[in-house]
């Protein structure tokens, strides 16, 4: 069974000079490789969590789908989003030496697969107007 979501502690940083929509992505990534997110959790509805953000739906909404070309999230018919149960999860490491290099300051570019600017979320299959409901 799925867990289901709180309410994310989690603020879009106007001052920041990141775009949204990656501080979205960054998000969940992180939330997913440290398993505060886990295969089979719930992700908000693109509605309720551009309302938490204060951010337009289409922002979440394309958060969601570059999320889903990666492999982090699955996305269910009718059902919202998933952790995929074959996102990419980092194991458990504990060692006494583990001191942080700089202030959580990951390496983004290694945790996506391809930059947004690469994803391709405005295609639609041939015939496809033509599938049913």
């Amino acid at each position: 069974m799925a867990r289901g979501y709180n309410t994310f502690l989690f603020q879009i940083d106007d001052q920041q000079g990141t775009p949204k929509q990656t501080q979205i992505r960054e998000f969940f990534v992180k939330a997913i490789l440290n398993r505060s997110l886990m295969p089979g959790d719930t992700l908000p509805s693109t509605r309720i969590l551009a309302e938490q953000l204060s951010v337009s739906r289409n922002t979440v909404i394309l958060a969601y789908q570059a999320l889903t070309d990666s492999g982090y999230i699955e996305s269910l018919d009718r059902s919202g989003c998933i952790v995929s149960p074959d996102a990419p999860v980092s194991p458990f490491k504990v060692t006494e030496q583990a001191a942080p290099s700089h202030d959580d300051q990951d390496e983004w570019g290694d945790k996506f697969i391809r930059p947004s600017s690469q994803l391709n979320i405005n295609s639609q299959p041939l015939k496809w107007r033509e599938y049913d409901y």
